[in-house]
């Protein structure tokens, strides 16, 4: 037992002894890739991700010392790639690796210590690229590298993959066009045929344009104005998955996707339509307002949106004839002189014009009245086949022009030719041409067919045929209307308002008037105020009594068309105070009188004015207020009252005497006073006073006026009579005038006024005792009334009744304000009151005012009624009241007719009673004066 464990042992430390030799180290292997997201193609502005990794492939640990370089990449430094979002990836390893991104390069390192990588194990990192531009873009950069342990720190089992790349392709979007075409190069003539619009749709962008089912892909708006269409569809498709209708809808072409479209890069088709022209003209495809476009909804999104349209002209010619009528005067011609109407006939079409033999190329119906014609000549002929063929005449005042002897060709665009034809005017008016109701045309029998324009074959011109107009017209400075005294100018003013200038030869008469051969006087004739006048010095103006004669002397005179003028100043004194009509009674104002000058208007000719001439009136009335009769020493007031009546200003110039009155000697007379003012202008210098019996009033510091119709002053003056008699004012030989020195023209020198006054004696008033018998003196009226119907009337209704009522003063006293009153019947109506009373009417009752009463005075006034009701008489009271009471007096109106040659029964005791009033006055007078005297 114990030697078995002896030979373990041995065997053991033997075991142990022998030495075996160490198996060979192998070195690990670093593999780097790059990858993209997007399977190498990204579109523009999209965004993908690279990533790069490197591996530890083994089979040993990978150890890099502090700050070793494990990995770097340098990415594309090209123009529209940015880098977002570095992110570091690492795993299996030991340690923590430092990944940054910076100037483009993307780096991870062991950072301050080592960092192994065990097998299996990556370190790497991820970056976000987005293009703003298409291209190929590969990473790494050109002038860079992408490597794993670029610095060769590791012994690796392979150093050949350590490197990598990547490429990813930046396509754009699809890139939509669409082109049109026509077949006969843009242009054909009308009636020649039709031509092919093709409009041919392309995808030259780098990727698919897809439509879904329904969607529109190309819309053409075609002309639709003279123009027909039959529609080919969707032709020509290459580069196209799915099918596509293009269908004509009346003029507008659609093509839509029939199912899904899709349309390749490089991918197209055509839409083709045939179009039919029936006019000319250029049609424009797409038609105006229209739109002919590729993806017109804007469903897909193209790198350029700008070329999606497209247009074509085909131009339709076809011939075209105009015509135009010129004049060579400008359209104004002066009458007496002719003129050349210019017919242009022109083809402006783009095809020939053919008229064969007989065919009328022109026709223009002159004016028939007011012009005389000339042959017709050709001339200027321009692209024109046998123009020697092209005859034409006037026959009447009808102008043909025709193709005679063979055809006449008008070549497109260039083709033309003139006719002319002189006129000769002989009425002043315009001419029209054609004449009202006829026609100038080219082609009238439309021979050439079509044209391109059918509307313009017609033909107009108008030529003014003018002549002077000479006109005169007469003003003056003054308004119509002159003060006596002032002068005036006439102003006659000679005009050409026409469009031809008159002319006037040496000699010719050019203006005469027959001035006012009575009234007034004038001064030597001025011409001014020339405007447009040629020579005006020769324009030569005199008055030979009362006649004005102008006349061209020296040379002709030219008053230019449309401003020439003149004016001849004539100054005018008036004599006498009347209107002055100009020209006189059977004269004339005429320009051009002897018709030497040919106008387009002889009624306008002459000229008339008539200024008034006209005065101040001045009046002065003189009155008192006493009635003409006063007792003596008591005062009354004379009113003298100064009115213009006159249509002019009376203007009285400083220091003038304006009223002038040689007072009555005897009465004293008190301070004037000037009053009831109105129209006068510096009232306030006008000054009145008395000096001896000398009134005189006069413009005392300025000019005063009385204003024409309105201007008046009333000048009073207290007066006292001291003696009995008669106040004659003014007295014999003296004088009562306003404008006493004649200062102002009147048209009525009816200054001077007068008033007389009776200066009765004062009654004797004596107060006798009672014891004696006596009393104080009373006022004891007396008071009779007479009813008067006019000769042969009957007191009707309709008829007037004169009450005569008589009031009688019986007693002592002076009575003011004495007051009679006389009601009516109802069947009276007051008509009025007359005498030197005052009256007022309440209903049926008249109120008469007596303002004085002297004792002895006798007061008769007359009420006027109307008759209302007839009848068989009609009777009246009044009343007057006194110191014994009222007293009252009746009347009656008889209706009696009397007998031819008979005197009315009611006569005789009308006059009976008359005769006693008198009477019965007289003796109550005496005895009043009787009593007064008594001792």
């Amino acid at each position: 037992m114990k030697n078995s464990i002896k030979l373990l042992l041995i065997f053991i430390v033997l075991f142990l002894s022998i030495q075996v030799p160490p198996a060979a180290a192998q070195s690990p292997n670093l593999t780097i890739t790059k990858t993209n997201n997007v399977g190498g193609s990204a579109a523009l502005n999209s965004t993908w991700r690279w990533t790069v990794t490197v591996t530890n492939a083994g089979p040993g640990n990978v150890t890099f010392g502090a700050n070793q370089v494990i990995v770097t990449d340098n990415f594309p430094n090209v123009p529209g790639l940015t880098y977002t979002n570095f992110t570091p990836i690492f795993s299996g390893g030991i340690g923590l690796p430092s990944c940054n991104f910076a100037a483009l390069t993307g780096t991870c390192t062991s950072g301050g210590g080592s960092y192994t990588i065990t097998p299996g194990g990556t370190v790497g990192f991820s970056v976000d690229v987005t293009s703003t531009a298409m291209g190929s873009f590969t990473n790494p950069d050109a002038a860079g590298s992408c490597q794993a342990d670029p610095n060769n720190v590791i012994t690796e089992s392979n150093e050949g993959d350590n490197t990598c790349t990547d490429t990813v392709n930046v396509v754009g979007p699809p890139n939509l066009i669409v082109t049109k075409t026509n077949d006969v190069g843009g242009q054909i003539t009308l009636g020649s045929g039709s031509w092919f619009w093709d409009m041919t749709i392309q995808n030259t962008g780098t990727s698919a344009a897809a439509f879904s089912n329904g969607q529109t892909i190309f819309t053409d708006n075609l002309p639709n104005v003279g123009i027909s269409y039959l529609n080919s569809g969707a032709i020509n498709l290459v580069g196209v998955t799915g099918t596509i209708f293009c269908n004509l809808f009346t003029v507008n072409v659609v093509c839509t996707a029939n199912g899904a479209v899709t349309i390749n890069a490089g991918g197209s088709f055509t839409a083709r339509v045939q179009a039919t022209p029936s006019i000319a003209g250029a049609f424009t495809n797409p038609r105006g307002g229209g739109a002919c476009a590729v993806d017109p909804n804007s469903l897909v999104t193209e790198t350029n949106e700008g070329d999606n349209t497209c247009t074509d002209t085909v131009n339709v010619v076809a011939p075209d004839l105009t015509v135009t009528k010129t004049n060579d005067v400008g359209g104004t011609v002066v009458f007496g002189n002719s003129y050349t109407w210019t017919l242009n006939v022109a083809n402006t079409g783009g095809a020939d014009a053919v008229f064969n033999n007989g065919d009328t190329i022109l026709i223009d119906n002159l004016p028939n009245t007011g012009a005389t014609y000339g042959a017709p000549t050709v001339a200027n002929t321009v692209g024109i086949t046998n123009p020697g063929n092209i005859a034409c005449s006037i026959a009447g005042s009808d102008l043909t022009c025709t193709a005679s002897g063979g055809s006449v060709t008008m070549a497109n665009t260039t083709g033309a030719f003139d006719v002319q034809v002189n006129v000769t005017p002989t009425v002043i008016q315009p001419l029209g041409n054609p004449r009202a109701g006829g026609a100038c045309v080219v082609d009238p029998n439309n021979a050439v067919t079509p044209e391109s324009d059918e509307n313009n074959n017609t033909c107009g011109d108008t030529v003014n045929v003018i002549a002077p107009d000479l006109t005169v017209t007469k003003t003056n400075d003054v308004g119509g209307t002159v003060v006596f005294g002032n002068s005036y100018t006439w102003t006659l003013n000679v005009a050409n308002t026409d469009a031809a200038d008159a002319v006037f030869n040496d000699g010719d008469t050019i203006l005469i008037d027959n001035l006012p051969n009575s009234g007034a006087t004038y001064g030597a004739p001025t011409v001014a105020n020339t405007v447009g006048i040629t020579n005006p010095g020769n324009i030569a103006c005199g008055i030979a009594g009362s006649d004005l004669t102008c006349t061209a002397s020296g040379g002709s005179v030219t008053i230019g068309n449309t401003t020439g003028a003149f004016d001849v100043q004539v100054n005018v004194t008036p004599t006498i105070i009347q209107p002055l009509g100009n020209p006189r009674t059977g004269g004339v104002c005429v320009v051009d009188p002897n018709d030497v000058v040919l106008e387009s208007d002889e009624n306008n000719n002459t000229c008339g004015d008539t200024v008034n001439v006209i005065a101040p009136d001045l009046t002065v009335i003189k009155t008192n207020d006493t009635g003409g009769s006063i007792r003596v020493n008591n005062s009354f007031t004379w009113s003298l009252t100064v009115n213009n009546v006159g249509i002019a200003d009376a203007v009285f110039t400083n220091g003038s005497t304006i009223l002038s009155d040689d007072l009555p000697a005897g009465p004293t007379y008190g301070a004037v006073t000037v009053a009831n003012v109105a129209g006068v202008t510096n009232a306030a210098n006008l000054v009145c006073n008395i000096a001896g019996t000398l009134l005189s009033c006069t413009a005392n510091g300025a000019d005063v006026t009385l204003a024409a119709g309105s201007g008046t002053f009333e000048v009073q003056i207290p007066t006292t009579p001291t003696a009995t008699g008669t106040l004659n004012n003014p007295p014999l030989n003296g004088q009562c005038a306003v404008d006493p020195n004649d200062a102002i023209p009147e048209s009525d020198e009816n200054n001077t006024c007068s008033n007389q006054v009776r200066v009765r004696p004062r009654p004797t008033q004596t107060t006798t005792s009672s014891e004696e018998g006596g009393g104080i003196q009373i006022f004891d009226p007396a008071i009779s009334k007479l009813g008067f119907l006019q000769f042969g009337e009957l007191g009707v209704t309709g008829e007037q009744i004169e009450w005569v009522v008589t009031v009688v003063n019986n007693g002592g006293t002076t009575a003011n304000n004495v007051v009679v009153t006389d009601t009516l019947r109802p069947e009276l109506r007051f008509d009025r009151v007359e005498g030197d009373v005052q009256a007022a009417v309440d209903g049926q009752t008249v109120r008469v005012t007596i303002p004085v009463l002297e004792p002895g005075d006798v007061v008769i006034f007359s009420i006027f009624t109307t008759v209302l009701e007839g009848g068989a008489s009609v009777d009246n009271v009044a009343c007057v009241t006194g110191a014994n009471g009222e007293v009252c007096a009746s009347a009656s109106a008889v209706s009696a007719l009397p007998q031819t040659g008979e005197t009315p029964p009611w006569r005789t005791p009308v006059l009976v009673v008359m005769v006693t009033l008198m009477v019965m006055s007289i003796v109550g007078a005496g005895l009043f004066v009787t009593n007064r005297r008594a001792p």
